[in-house]
């Protein structure tokens, strides 16, 4: 998954990190970062590097909260969160990556998904704190 040096110098950016994902249209503001979201990528379970995107508390409870399903895009790593219960779909993941979206403009290259109770090894979502 990661090792022990990339968690050192996470640490050390942690405290000069804000959190990558989008908080709404009209929140502008800097959200501290106090963990991240770390997603190995590969092909055919084999993994070559790892996505790490800093998260702050409200992030992170919002991952946990079965209520919300977040949106993120790989291509331009842009995010989205979506409130099930209003949905026009119905959300069943608590992440969905998308290879393009409809903000990149790039090709849809496939979609998916992890779940906070469902961990298969290959595909684990490491919430570590690390501070």
């Amino acid at each position: 998954m990661i090792d022990d040096i990339d968690v050192v110098g996470l640490r050390m950016e942690l405290e000069h990190s804000h959190c990558e994902l989008g908080h709404g249209p009209h929140d502008l503001t800097p959200h501290r970062t106090i963990d991240y979201l770390i997603m190995p990528t590969g092909y055919k379970g084999q993994t070559d590097a790892n996505l790490v995107i800093p998260i702050c508390q409200e992030c992170l409870d919002g991952i946990s909260d079965p209520a919300w399903t977040l949106i993120y895009c790989l291509e331009c790593t842009e995010s989205q969160w979506i409130l099930r219960e209003i949905a026009k779909m119905q959300y069943r993941h608590d992440i969905l990556w998308l290879a393009g979206c409809p903000t990149c403009g790039g090709e849809f290259g496939g979609i998916w998904f992890n779940d906070s109770e469902v961990k298969p090894q290959e595909w684990d979502l490491l919430l570590r704190n690390v501070a």
